[in-house]
């Protein structure tokens, strides 16, 4: 018989294992790092949001800059995300940031207006996960590490003066990485 503490631990953290379906949902969250965009005429440094988007059955990931966390920002990028993936799965996962989700709740959260009604036009439901917890969206965290291993580190040094070649930028470090799984 184990030790009392591992047995205790062993009993008290169980561990599944959960099955991904293809068009099963889209996870999506803001990396917490920003990247820096420098304004070529006044010199001005500005902050763009990352966007990352992925799909846990096939670990697809969709990257993009954008200038804020607002709910027009989250719903464009979710469907260039869309777009990208040329298909709608039927959840959309985010985490609980105001954009998405008005009022957490364990039991029932209060989707952004916004939002619901585009996850709608799509035929997409909004399941955000449970604050505090990021093993629910286990996938895009994870993808917002290798991004930083990955793109982060591609257009490290560089200097981009607009969000279009900075997206460029992202893509075409994004299909690198990708060719190179």
């Amino acid at each position: 018989m184990p030790p009392c503490s591992l047995y205790y631990r062993l009993v008290s953290r169980p561990v599944g294992h959960v099955e991904h379906y293809a068009a099963d949902q889209m996870d999506i969250d803001l990396a917490g790092d920003r990247l820096q965009i420098v304004d070529e005429k006044t010199g001005e440094v500005r902050s763009a949001e990352i966007f990352v988007a992925v799909l846990p059955c096939s670990h697809y990931t969709y990257c993009e800059a954008v200038w804020s966390q607002k709910k027009e920002d989250l719903i464009k990028t979710c469907e260039n995300a869309l777009h990208f993936y040329g298909g709608v799965p039927m959840a959309i996962v985010p985490d609980n940031l105001k954009s998405a989700v008005t009022r957490s709740d364990r039991n029932e959260p209060v989707i952004n207006d916004d939002f619901a009604a585009f996850a709608e036009h799509y035929g997409s439901a909004v399941y955000p996960a449970r604050v505090r917890h990021p093993k629910d969206k286990a996938f895009v965290e994870n993808a917002v590490k290798l991004m930083y291993k990955s793109i982060y580190a591609d257009i490290e040094g560089l200097m981009f003066h607009d969000i279009e070649s900075l997206n460029t930028a992202i893509q075409s470090s994004l299909a690198m990485t990708a060719n190179s799984r």
